[in-house]
Order: C-alpha cells, then structure tokens, then sequence
C-alpha cells in the first residue's frame, strides 16, 4: 500500500511538473508576443509621425 501511495505521488509530482513547464512556456510565449506587438506599434507610431512630421516640413518650407 505505501508503494502505491508513492507511485500516485511521483505520478502526481510529475503532472504537476510537466503543468508547471507547460505553464511556464505558454507565459513566456505570451509575454514575448506582447512586447513584439508593443515593439510594432511603436515601430509603426515612429514611422508614421515621422512622415507626418516631414510633410509638415516640407509644406512649411514654401515660405521663402
């Protein structure tokens, strides 16, 4: 009987575990999509203010 007591909680402590090293690589996974989204949109912002900026610059430069 305790050899069974310890097979289900070498069983469990295995589950546990692999739910614990699943766990841990979806968060990482998650959490690295998050800044590469971020790190896009704020790509993208500096792209379009930039072009934003040099039309403004451009358009002003008729007032010789």
């Amino acid at each position: 009987l305790q050899s069974l007591i310890l097979f289900v909680h070498s069983k469990n402590q295995s589950l546990f575990s692999l739910l614990f090293c699943i766990d841990f690589f979806i968060s990482v996974l998650f959490s690295s999509a998050l800044i590469l989204v971020i790190s896009f949109f704020f790509f993208f912002f500096l792209l379009a203010s930039g072009l934003v900026f040099s039309c403004f610059s451009s358009s002003s430069e008729f007032d010789i």
